[in-house]
């Protein structure tokens, strides 16, 4: 979630009202709304394939991408004289969109809800713990100091192992660890 926020939401959202928000120190709810997010996830998943393709055929003219590259998976060209044009969502996209927004507002309230024991008899909840982790890595991936978060006030965060944060957030079965 943290990567995700990070690297595709300010695509969706606005880069400047972003790093705007961020260096006034928006929380990350308050940052993108469950349909910004639903909408980054269905773009993504609408154009994957088609994407890795071009990365793994950078050379490839129009018409062997027209002849052999995948195609997108929830755009359309339908009907009328604006959607041939410009194209739009299919069925199939505009559903998934739908059970998106919906399954990522339940899951902020849940987060919102829920608590994680970090220790020495402390409880945070568990979105505010990713909030923190998604600051915590922004100071990090933030190499060209663009939100310029060096000079605000860091944030501890006890070290646990990346797989066990997930396992614990979001009580996924990991049996790897």
């Amino acid at each position: 979630m943290v990567f995700f926020e990070f690297f595709f939401i300010p695509t969706v959202i606005g880069r400047c009202l972003w790093v705007s928000s961020i260096q006034q120190g928006a929380k990350l709810r308050s940052l993108t709304t469950p349909s910004d997010e639903a909408f980054c996830l269905l773009v993504l998943k609408n154009n994957w394939d088609l994407w890795t393709w071009e990365c793994h055929n950078p050379d490839a003219t129009v018409i062997y991408k027209i002849d052999n590259a995948p195609k997108v998976l929830f755009t359309s060209a339908g009907k009328g004289k604006q959607t041939e044009t410009y194209g739009g969502w299919n069925k199939e996209g505009i559903s998934l969109y739908n059970d998106l927004v919906e399954e990522l507002t339940m899951i902020r309230k849940k987060l919102d809800l829920e608590t994680i024991n970090m220790g020495n008899g402390v409880k945070k909840r568990k979105m505010e713990f990713i909030e923190e982790a998604y600051i915590h890595w922004a100071m990090i991936w933030d190499t060209k100091n663009v939100l310029n978060l060096n000079h605000t006030k860091s944030i501890k965060m006890k070290k646990i192992d990346d797989v066990v944060q997930a396992v614990q957030i979001f009580g996924w079965k990991n049996n790897s660890v």
